[in-house]
């Protein structure tokens, strides 16, 4: 599993022409999402979850863990939103395979971090018993 987006080329508009194809706008959008959600997880998706798991574990503060998601789900809610657009502009296609690669990332990060917050609800010990047993998504990858 890649650790995180890699940038992908998009065919933008030359910078010259300042009319941009809604399509176009919408996979740079895309690539704005790509930026950030490579900056959140400090472009390794697995160490980002890994770290989160273990801060859970020594400081057991679930606050942290929520404030992740919150922060994911933006993202999510974006790249779902570009999907949208692009497949009603250009259907199914390379614009959005561009668009669904980025979005499986962000969707596969936000279920790792999930899978600790509802273990981490149910108790901290389950958290470490799974840790421990590297049964949690992210370890397995």
């Amino acid at each position: 599993m890649c650790a995180r987006v890699e940038c992908l080329p998009m065919s933008l508009a030359s910078e010259t022409n300042i009319q941009t194809s809604p399509i176009d706008a919408w996979l740079k959008h895309t690539t704005r999402i790509q930026a950030r959600f490579n900056r959140l997880i400090k472009n390794d998706s697995i160490a980002y979850v890994e770290s989160i798991c273990t801060l859970y574990l020594a400081d057991r503060d679930k606050d942290a863990i929520h404030e992740q998601t919150i922060l994911l789900s933006k993202l999510q809610r974006s790249i779902y939103k570009c999907h949208s657009k692009i497949l009603q502009l250009s259907g199914v296609g390379e614009e959005l395979s561009r668009v669904e690669h980025v979005k499986k990332i962000v969707l596969t990060t936000m279920s790792w971090v999930e899978e600790v917050f509802c273990s981490a609800i149910v108790d901290w010990t389950e958290v470490q018993r799974l840790y421990h047993e590297r049964g949690f998504l992210y370890q397995k990858s």
